[in-house]
């Protein structure tokens, strides 16, 4: 997610039914340039070369049940466009079933090291991009990614669609955890009890502390690596 603010001025947004790298492309109204909704970088207009400031607060995977999400956010607002409903059949349906990413506007991806529909956890780290293959969390919502200095926990619950990476340091301490959650809750070794969403301590002696998190995008791997080929494919 991206603040609309940029410089002095609030953009507004829309589609720009163009796809660049084989993913969607953005405009906004104002000035007409268009965005890169992966990096938030303007790649053609009068604002070329901006680039839209990430919602810090706002870096977990937004697909998540309405029912877990207003547990976590009671106090939650939904936006109805028009007062429409929600649409239950799929616009993508065919595009979904072909294994190929894009419609052919875009130079074919020459990365297999997995299928270019394979769904991936994306993050550019400071050591560099990685993709964590949602593979992985088949017997655990949990991985814990110790290759990278600052060590990574990472989240992703099939059942609410929900998902987050965080530093597991706090206070220049690393802390351990284990690969198990219960539910939306993970405890470190030393007695902290971490709500997988918000990042934060509910229980413990660092109660009320939060892990730094990394922004995180779900994405086809075939559209990943178009846009960071140097990707280090975790667990390859």
């Amino acid at each position: 997610m991206y603040s609309r603010k940029l410089d002095d001025k609030v953009l507004e947004f829309g589609v720009s039914g163009r796809l660049w790298k084989n993913a969607l492309v953005m405009y906004d109204r104002q000035t007409e340039t268009w965005w890169s909704h992966i990096t938030g970088k303007s790649i053609h207009g009068p604002l070329k070369g901006k680039v839209l400031e990430r919602e810090t607060n706002l870096r977990i995977l937004p697909r998540i049940s309405f029912g877990e999400w207003r547990s976590q956010f009671p106090e939650t607002q939904v936006l109805s466009v028009g007062g429409r409903e929600q649409v239950e059949t799929s616009s993508y349906a065919n595009y979904h079933l072909r294994p190929e990413v894009g419609i052919g506007t875009s130079a074919p991806v020459k990365d297999n090291r997995l299928p270019h529909k394979s769904i991936v956890l994306g993050i550019d780290s400071p050591d560099g991009a990685r993709a964590y293959p949602v593979k992985l969390f088949e017997d655990s919502s949990l991985y814990v990614d110790s290759k990278p200095e600052d060590e990574l926990l990472v989240f992703y619950e099939k059942k609410t669609g929900g998902g987050a990476v965080y530093s597991t340091t706090v206070n220049g301490k690393k802390l351990k955890f284990g690969s198990e959650a219960k539910g939306l809750l993970v405890k470190d070794r030393e007695g902290n009890s971490w709500n997988l969403l918000l990042g934060v301590a509910v229980d413990g002696p660092l109660k009320g502390q939060s892990l730094k998190n990394y922004p995180v995008m779900e994405i086809f791997w075939g559209a990943w690596i178009d846009y960071y080929p140097k990707t280090f494919l975790v667990g390859e």
